[in-house]
Parts: structure tokens; sequence; C-alpha cells
């Protein structure tokens, strides 16, 4: 049950630090353009392409 509860607890902080990250991500992105989200967006589709290889 130790590593269960590890990992629960591992994932809950994870989670936290993800919503933080959101926030602080949203709050810098405010002031990009939208071109610029697609640029990023379509970056990160191609990186997940290369890791699916």
């Amino acid at each position: 049950g130790q590593i269960l509860t590890l990992s629960a607890r591992g994932s809950d902080l994870l989670a936290k630090s993800l919503e933080a990250n959101h926030r602080e991500l949203r709050r810098r992105f405010e002031s990009w353009t939208d071109e610029e989200i697609d640029a990023l967006a379509t970056g990160l589709e191609r990186f997940n392409e290369v890791g699916d290889v």
C-alpha cells in the first residue's frame, strides 16, 4: 500500500503544480497574439509526432 499512497500523493502534487503552471502560463500568454499561439501549438504537435516514433 505504501507505493500506491506515494503515487497518489505524487499525482496530487503534480496536479497542483500543473494547475499553478497553467495559471502562470495563461498570465504570461495573455500578451501573445493568436498567430504566436498557433505557431507554438503547431510546434508542439510536430514535437509530439517525433516523440511517437
